[in-house]
């Protein structure tokens, strides 16, 4: 997935990963649940066990937690990352008592957008990060109707 460059090119600055740096990502993520509790989880598909993505929570700037996803190319267009989302939605703002997130969004990638807006989350700004990738940040804050408006 990681070696795609399409895959890649709303992650970070964009650069494919190499097998190295995907063995030291999953460290990283071993790491994180275990002192944090919580991580980019990695998704598989049901009927196989096969990853196909990620999906979580990440630190942030301020200590803000950002939720975020990256699914393999031949897994777009399917539901997979609106369902991993709002999974992991829920399992942070219900089983782990988080009353606020943001979601970071780089420009072009309409379709997690839509991710981000159907989760409930508000558009607070866009940024032009390293000269030329404008970034969409979007929040969301607990209020007593997210149970009932949000999965």
């Amino acid at each position: 997935m990681f070696a795609d460059p399409e895959v890649t090119r709303y992650i970070a600055r964009g650069e494919t990963w190499s097998e190295q740096r995907v063995r030291e990502q999953l460290d990283r993520k071993i790491a994180a649940q275990r002192e944090r509790g919580h991580t980019l989880y990695t998704v598989e598909r049901r009927s196989d066990g096969r990853p196909v993505g990620d999906c979580g929570l990440a630190p942030w700037e301020n200590g803000q937690i950002e939720i975020g996803w990256r699914f393999a190319r031949e897994h777009w267009g399917n539901g997979l990352a609106r369902e991993a989302a709002q999974a992991v939605f829920a399992h942070a703002r219900d089983e782990l008592g988080i009353s606020r997130l943001v979601c970071l969004v780089q420009e072009p990638n309409v379709a997690s957008w839509r991710i981000a807006e159907g989760l409930g989350f508000r558009l607070d700004r866009t940024e032009t990060w390293e000269g030329d990738r404008t970034v969409r940040i979007y929040s969301w804050a607990h209020t007593t109707s997210d149970h009932e408006d949000h999965p």
